[in-house]
């Protein structure tokens, strides 16, 4: 194969493997944000329902 062919493949394997990890890197990201935001959410709905609850349950004790 003459040099500018090796240079041709050698930059296109660069680019892809390059493209390939960017991508997979983007989606690790993502993946970990909307698990992170996904768990933040579940927790302060819990926190706030539990807090609602213990809030009535001691308004209704305290009325009785």
């Amino acid at each position: 194969m003459p040099p500018f062919v090796v240079v041709v493949v050698v930059v296109v394997v660069v680019v892809v493997v390059v493209v390939v990890v960017v991508v997979v890197v983007v989606v690790v990201v993502v993946t970990l944000t909307v698990v992170v935001v996904v768990t933040l959410t579940v927790v302060v709905v819990v926190v706030v329902t539990l807090t609602v609850v213990v809030m009535l349950t001691k308004h209704y004790n305290n009325n009785t």
